[in-house]
């Protein structure tokens, strides 16, 4: 494993945790508002006018987390055959440049 990836490994690892330490918080404050939220005094009915067949946000989150992922190894893929054509056109430049050395 090369210095970089292990720097990279480590600084992901890092940044993953403290996002994931900082959606824990958000999510016991939302927990917590709920709970306050459901004691508050309640508001009159107030009609509320038909709205067409809208999705949840659920339903959009979804969506959108279920294209990102798409997207990303749609991407990963397509960095993955590049490098390969990079990497040999690499390798063959090489070839022709050590005989060169040698004659």
């Amino acid at each position: 494993m090369s210095e970089f990836t292990k720097q990279n490994t480590a600084a992901t690892e890092q940044y993953l945790a403290f996002l994931a330490k900082g959606q824990e918080q958000l999510l016991e404050q939302a927990r917590q508002f709920a709970t306050l939220a459901a004691d508050a005094p309640q508001a009159s009915a107030v009609p509320v006018a038909p709205v067409a067949d809208l999705p949840t946000p659920r339903e959009l989150t979804e969506a959108a987390f279920s294209f990102t992922e798409k997207l990303i190894a749609q991407q990963r893929n397509f960095m993955q055959q590049y490098l390969d054509i990079a990497e040999r056109k690499v390798a063959d430049a090489k070839v022709p440049a050590a005989a060169a050395k040698k004659a």
